[in-house]
């Protein structure tokens, strides 16, 4: 415990560092960097334990699962064949791209499909875990090297590349107002997520600690009506816990040294990867805008493999259609985490690749 205090804080001033430059995942990215410093370059260790990371999970799933509206429900079922099918045809895309990473960069299949995968930083570290013989270190390299690199890459072609197919379409799902809950009701809300994350880890889902939340959640809202965000300060907390835990689980990854003498490749391929990404998120894009007439715009970034968050603030900035973004994108987010596990784990089986 000695060294966990002066982590922290090194923590908080690399994050606010971040977040001054811009930098996508501040409080996230800012205290993973703290602590691979602190681990690699000082040699110093920290007690940093499981059970927080669990803890930290159950803010990310409350946040997550506030977005599901009516409205969002209704954008599903239209537009349900245009989701499934883009997604799809995304993740096919994903898959042919991590095997071609795994051949070329020496990862074993798991890391690379969980690297490659569109689903999250956190969220497919966190499945990296229920996996053998997967790279956490590699996964993270390759998840933050696909946020930086959308969220550099999207807004920029959405500005310069796609500027005469915007139009002037209201974000209604922001536009809906949450009326605050007082404190009988924030204790409410408290107890329906952890009673999720109970459910969840007694159903055994994958990551429980946050796909519990998120549903549970989900349906508080579709009842009760918008539900108001938590103070940045505990979304804050809650990825400065999650940076500090994949710092310490870069540094004991079992399988990273195999990883770590290729990083070059690892970054090559990656870095074709994302742009791959990209170019077949704007092929969807042309179609998805063809068939249910909204804007190229609202469909690139609607299927854009970055966040929910950063491509909805897009939207915004450009004056699209954010329900259309936000569906789409946590169609695939609900997707990835809810399906992907199940079909990896067959995948692996089947093929005995782990």
């Amino acid at each position: 415990m000695r060294q966990t205090i002066p982590v922290i804080f090194a923590a908080m001033c690399t994050a606010q560092v971040f977040a001054l430059a811009k930098v996508p995942l501040a409080w996230m990215l800012g205290p993973l960097a703290a602590g691979l410093f602190w681990l690699l370059v000082r040699k110093q260790d920290f007690y940093w334990p499981t059970r927080w990371r669990n803890w930290s999970l159950l803010p990310i799933g409350y946040g997550m699962g506030k977005y599901v509206t009516l409205h969002t429900v209704n954008q599903i079922i239209v537009q349900l064949p245009g989701m499934v099918a883009a997604t799809a045809i995304m993740l096919l895309a994903c898959y042919y791209l991590a095997r071609l990473t795994a051949s070329g960069a020496g990862l074993s299949t798991a890391s690379s499909i969980l690297g490659s995968t569109p689903g999250g930083l956190s969220q497919m570290a966190v499945l990296g875990e229920e996996f053998e013989n997967t790279d956490l270190a590699a996964i993270t390299f390759m998840q933050t090297a696909r946020v930086l690199g959308v969220v550099c890459i999207v807004p920029f072609l959405a500005v310069h590349g796609l500027a005469g197919e915007r139009t002037a379409a209201a974000p209604p799902m922001l536009a809906m107002s949450a009326a605050p809950l007082g404190l009988a009701g924030w204790l409410a809300v408290s107890l329906l997520v952890v009673a999720g994350a109970w459910l969840a880890v007694k159903w055994r889902w994958p990551t429980p600690y946050m796909m519990g939340p998120v549903f549970t959640v989900a349906l508080a809202s579709l009842f009760h009506g918008p539900l108001p965000g938590l103070p940045v300060s505990v979304m804050n907390g809650a990825q400065l816990v999650m940076g500090l835990y994949l710092a310490k689980k870069f540094q004991t990854s079992e399988a990273s040294e195999g990883a770590t003498s290729n990083w070059r490749l690892l970054f090559f391929f990656t870095a074709v990867g994302v742009l791959l990404m990209i170019v077949v998120s704007l092929a969807l894009a042309w179609g998805l805008a063809s068939v249910y007439h909204f804007s190229l715009t609202t469909a690139f970034l609607a299927m854009a493999p970055g966040g929910i968050a950063e491509m909805g603030l897009t939207g915004i900035a450009l004056g699209e259609d954010v329900s259309i973004i936000f569906a789409y994108q946590l169609f695939r987010l609900l997707f990835v985490l809810g399906v992907l596990p199940m079909l990896l784990r067959k995948l692996l089986f089947r093929s005995s690749l782990v």
